[in-house]
């Protein structure tokens, strides 16, 4: 369960939220199982945050700083992820179908079972990236940069894989 201090911080506005970041950036934010379904979330701290079991299904996360989270069964469907930053961040079983993950940086994360059909990771890097089991099918992976990324048991069916680097 979410704490409520946090979410509360959260819904003071993103501006103050990663101000409130920067000043209490030890502490370990703790979202688990928090409802920010359409949140307007752009541009938010949520590094090394606790995201797992969240719903962020429709949320803005353009720009959002993901560094070190754990998302892990999260539900990020229909979720806008553009220009997010990624580095070490648990996505396993976490549902990403139609998501928007265009020019994202997802090198070397782990996406062990997770849903991305349908979604749109154009431009998306998933170098090095852990895929095994991935549902892509129907994504978007026009100009991705898949090079080095484990695809064992990856679902590719109606995948649009043009230009994108394998």
């Amino acid at each position: 369960m979410a704490n409520k201090e946090h979410l509360m911080q959260l819904q003071q506005g993103i501006s103050s939220w990663n101000f409130w970041r920067s000043q209490e950036h030890r502490t370990q934010i703790d979202l688990k199982e928090a409802n920010l379904a359409y949140a307007e979330v752009s541009k938010a701290d949520f590094s090394g945050a606790d995201l797992s079991l969240a719903n962020l299904g429709g949320a803005n996360l353009i720009g959002a700083n993901l560094r070190e989270a754990n998302l892990t069964l999260a539900n990020l469907s229909g979720a806008n992820l553009s220009l997010a930053t990624f580095q070490d961040v648990t996505l396993c079983m976490t549902n990403l179908s139609g998501a928007n993950l265009s020019l994202a940086n997802l090198s070397a994360v782990n996406l062990s079972l997770a849903n991305l059909s349908g979604a749109n990771l154009s431009g998306t890097v998933l170098r090095n990236a852990i895929l095994m089991g991935v549902n892509l099918s129907g994504a978007d992976l026009t100009n991705a940069d898949l090079s080095d990324a484990n695809l064992c048991g990856a679902n590719l069916n109606g995948a649009n894989l043009s230009n994108a680097s394998l």
